[in-house]
């Protein structure tokens, strides 16, 4: 069947059962890696939701930090806008410019990058082109940049669906009503760990509904693996 026309994905590319997929871009297995990962009192999280307009990104370590123990501590919280001039056009050279784009943002924070332990991105359809395509190319970057790190991280595409089974959103609630809630609930997830820079920074947006994505898919996955919630530390 040809891409052109096509109004939802096929059955088969319909992953909604799985909480989430794993990648393992590393030489080792992760067995073997384990015995080798440097060992740290906290785990450093990237959480991403994709897109072209608004790439939502959010940086934090979790753990023992300055001596507190299951403390959180935001390091990097922002919107890219990665798109190009061209955005709107049928053009060949778009999805070429929009991931050196990427890239550039990227490089600016890459420091911050190479001693990640977890990586989370919000999981695509192929039917949303342009957001399946930031997915996979943030992923290809990770991959590059990150194979072998002696931190050994590793990319966890997360249901969309998730924080929404997890945080108790409304059932059979619109997709304006989902991200209007996701707002409410970091907001509310951010006051219960004290973290008054991250709501000024969602405050601050008008995308808010995209860094909130960022704090509600990393909580509802840590919740799924029974983590309990933590506590804001400076």
């Amino acid at each position: 069947m040809s891409f052109y026309g096509r109004n939802k994905p096929n059955k088969s590319e319909e992953d909604y059962t799985t909480p989430y997929t794993t990648e393992w871009i590393h030489t080792l297995s992760r067995v073997d890696s384990d015995k080798l990962r440097v060992k740290r009192d906290y785990t450093k999280f990237v959480s991403i939701d994709p897109g072209t307009r608004n790439f939502a990104i959010r940086i934090e370590a979790r753990g023992k930090i300055h001596g507190v123990e299951r403390a959180v501590k935001p390091l990097y919280y922002a919107v890219w806008d990665i798109a190009t001039d061209k955005q709107c056009k049928i053009d060949p050279n778009v999805p070429v410019e929009t991931y050196r784009n990427l890239i550039a943002k990227f490089e600016e924070i890459k420091e911050m990058i190479m001693d990640v332990d977890i990586i989370v991105i919000e999981r695509q359809l192929p039917i949303n082109f342009k957001s399946a395509l930031m997915m996979h190319s943030a992923s290809m970057i990770f991959s590059m940049w990150l194979k072998d790190s002696p931190y050994y991280p590793v990319i966890y595409k997360v249901c969309p669906k998730l924080k929404g089974r997890m945080l108790g959103a409304p059932r059979k609630i619109s997709k304006d009503e989902l991200k209007a809630w996701a707002v409410v609930k970091a907001t509310e997830l951010l006051t219960h760990q004290g973290d008054t820079w991250s709501i000024e920074v969602i405050n601050s947006t008008k995308k808010a509904d995209d860094l909130s994505d960022t704090v509600v898919q990393l909580e509802a996955l840590l919740m799924f693996w029974g983590h309990p919630l933590a506590t804001y530390t400076k």
